[in-house]
C-alpha cells in the first residue's frame, strides 16, 4: 500500500485511519476501476466503463463530494487524448 491505503482496507490501514473509517460507517472496501482499456481478439481498441457501486456513491456524497460523470468523462478524454492506448 505504500502508506496509502484503500479506503476501509481493514488489512493495510492503520490505526487513526480506522477511526475515519468508523466515523464515516463504512464496512466494504472503495475501490473501482471505472473504466478499462484493451484490444480484443480483432485489435480493435475497446473499453469498458463501470457504473459507480451504491456503496462508493453512498461514500462520496459523505465526505462532501459531488460525482459529475460529465466532468469525469471530460477528463477521461483528455487523458486518452495525451496517452497512446494501443
Amino acid at each position: 500500500s505504500s502508506g496509502f491505503p484503500i479506503v476501509g482496507d481493514h488489512k493495510y490501514s492503520s490505526n487513526n485511519f480506522a477511526r475515519v473509517r468508523d466515523l464515516l460507517e463504512m464496512d466494504m472496501m472503495q475501490l473501482l476501476s471505472r473504466k478499462i482499456f484493451f484490444n480484443d481478439l480483432n485489435e480493435k481498441k475497446t473499453s469498458v466503463v463501470a457504473p459507480v457501486p451504491g456503496h462508493i456513491g453512498s461514500f462520496i456524497k459523505k465526505i462532501g463530494f459531488n460525482y459529475d460523470t460529465k466532468k469525469i468523462e471530460k477528463m477521461e478524454t483528455i487523458f486518452e487524448e495525451r496517452i497512446d492506448i494501443e
